[in-house]
């Protein structure tokens, strides 16, 4: 089973699936007589397709495979299943809002639209064909992401999270918010494309954009899947809804990354919508690192004013984390070559081979020094430096070699007079025997 079906054991299904309809100025002309949605559409003829094999179905629409015949080119082609007056059917209304808000977001990691026509008074949707898998199925099956490449499944998950980051800022910079940030509205391609789906309720923050977009500040009921949901979605504001909601929503993403669940959790839908409003911060155990946990806390904040500005700050911080990560990880090896030399001094005398010994401070030195490459800011390894230099430093006074003692001493930046005392103590010592 799924972990996100924990979400609530009465109705795990409902609590996954996309809620609430947003309306724009288009319903408003539709009932007024004043609107065409038709036309400007061409008819299948003019997209040039042949459809295919079913590809997918859900409530309001399938999806199948497509050529389009001018270009040679394998597509999707996804349409409604709406019945009776096709135009005021709540899935058609939906499909078009989704088919005008995708066609505004020309970005990397969004499904490009190539064309939009009618099919017998059905509108449908030429796209770009992806062939791969659902994020959800990724996080739920680590056999079927090592297929695609994961090592880590963390850093995989997260470097998938960064690319989702990316489109949701540039939406964002076209004045336009998701609103239903989920695994399932994820596709990763099979050579590691990544792409968000799904703008159905998608809306413009802004009265700057075309007038048949929805607005946000036109909601008044709870739009987004419940397990995901923000707090301001689950009051159902959406005066209030903008580029710091879906940053909520890319933080509960990360919470599911790491805790195989989504955060909003109860016993049926009107529990968990319940939970998404009081939004507690999530309790985060030892293994979840603390720069990590404090990143999610941040993005998840209740208050809007208390998390990230925006998709990008959060994604920087996402990125600066898997970059100490992994200085800390080379930190650690490194560590543990310095506590061998250490160790090899205790009681006055040293057992290791001079030559071995050398070759472990190299790998120590090395480390230490990739650690900082990695990270400039890591302090612990600007540390273990000058710890290792001290170390060393003991080491050749041990053997009783002042030179090499003093050229370690000289690695110090600050120095050390203690240090520096008994290397003039030995100097001065050597000197006189040789005289």
């Amino acid at each position: 089973m799924s972990h996100d079906q924990d979400a609530t054991r009465g109705d795990p299904r409902g609590t996954l699936s996309t809620v609430g309809v947003v309306r724009s100025a288009l319903e408003r002309e539709l009932d007024q007589g004043r609107a065409d949605p038709f036309g400007n559409m061409g008819e299948p003829h003019e997209g040039g397709v042949i459809a295919g094999e079913l590809l997918g179905a859900g409530g309001m629409g399938v999806v199948r495979a497509g050529l389009q015949t001018a270009l040679r080119r394998q597509v999707a082609i996804k349409r409604t299943l709406g019945s009776g007056l096709p135009q005021r059917d709540a899935p058609f209304l939906a499909f078009l809002r989704e088919a005008w808000i995708s066609a505004q977001l020309e970005h990397p990691n969004i499904v490009p639209v190539h064309v939009l026509c009618s099919d017998r008074g059905h509108p449908q949707l030429v796209m770009k064909r992806v062939e791969g898998l659902s994020w959800r199925a990724l996080l739920d099956d680590d056999a079927l992401a090592a297929e695609l490449g994961m090592r880590d499944r963390l850093a995989f998950h997260l470097d998938i999270l960064g690319r989702v980051c990316r489109a949701v800022h540039f939406a964002h910079s076209r004045k336009i918010v998701h609103l239903d940030l989920k695994p399932d509205n994820v596709m990763v391609g099979r050579h590691g494309e990544v792409y968000l789906l799904d703008w159905g309720v998608a809306a413009s923050f802004d009265d700057g954009v075309d007038p048949w977009i929805p607005r946000a500040s036109d909601i008044g009921t709870v739009v987004g899947t419940p397990a995901y949901l923000s707090p301001e979605q689950a009051a159902g504001l959406g005066a209030v809804l903008g580029p710091r909601t879906d940053v909520f929503l890319l933080g509960a993403l990360a919470h599911r990354i790491l805790t195989g669940r989504p955060p909003n959790r109860g016993d049926s839908v009107n529990d968990v919508i319940a939970a998404a409003f009081s939004s507690e911060p999530p309790p985060y155990g030892d293994e979840v690192p603390a720069e990590l946990a404090g990143i999610l806390r941040k993005a998840m904040a209740r208050s809007q004013d208390e998390r990230f500005g925006s998709a990008e700050e959060l994604r920087l911080a996402l990125a600066a984390f898997l970059q100490h990560r992994e200085s800390n990880a080379i930190l650690e090896a490194a560590l543990a070559r310095l506590q061998q030399l250490r160790d090899d001094g205790q009681g006055g005398r040293a057992s290791l081979d001079p030559a071995v010994a050398r070759r472990v401070e190299s790998e120590c030195r090395f480390g230490l020094e990739e650690a900082l490459s990695s990270w400039p800011g890591n302090a612990r390894a600007r540390a273990a430096l000058d710890d290792l230099a001290r170390v060393m430093v003991e080491r050749a006074l041990r053997a009783g070699d002042w030179r090499r003692a003093a050229a370690a001493l000289d690695r110090l930046p600050a120095g050390d007079d203690a240090l520096w005392q008994q290397v003039r103590a030995a100097r001065a010592e050597a000197l006189l025997e040789e005289s």
